[in-house]
């Protein structure tokens, strides 16, 4: 490996983990920061059934290690077509559990914003996958 790509893995590996960082911080940001009477908060259901904790809970999940962002990862590093089929996969789940989030808060903007910042960072990283679909293939 010359040093020339070695330092563009580095910089796209520093890229990609400070991008993460943000989504991850952004969504813990939302999970915290609204002024929600706790009660309230709970007892509020989306049309599944699910409370806010639990919906907070499933994007986490959706977003982390094992789901979206380690098939991005593993798509980027091995461009074995099964992490490309999974990312996807795992990107229509949470724009799902996003629209349940913001259904469920339709009433405050403030938080449908907050919604809109965590979407929009993980609508990035699709648009990447994508991208280096097309460019490899």
């Amino acid at each position: 490996m010359t040093s020339q790509s070695i330092k563009k893995k580095f910089s796209f590996i520093y890229f990609f983990s400070m991008a993460f960082y943000i989504g991850i911080t952004s969504l813990m940001y939302l999970n915290f920061s609204m002024d929600l009477d706790k009660t309230q908060a709970f007892s509020k259901r989306s049309s599944h059934g699910y409370d806010e904790q639990t919906l907070l809970n499933k994007l986490s999940l959706q977003m982390g290690y094992g789901a979206f962002i380690h098939h991005y990862k593993n798509y980027l590093l091995r461009r074995d077509e099964f992490y490309f089929n999974e990312a996807v996969k795992n990107h229509h789940e949470i724009q799902k559990t996003l629209l349940e989030l913001e259904a469920h808060h339709s009433d405050s903007q403030e938080y449908v914003e907050k919604i809109k910042v965590i979407e929009d960072t993980i609508n990035q990283y699709y648009d990447h996958l994508l991208s280096i679909k097309d460019k490899y293939n």
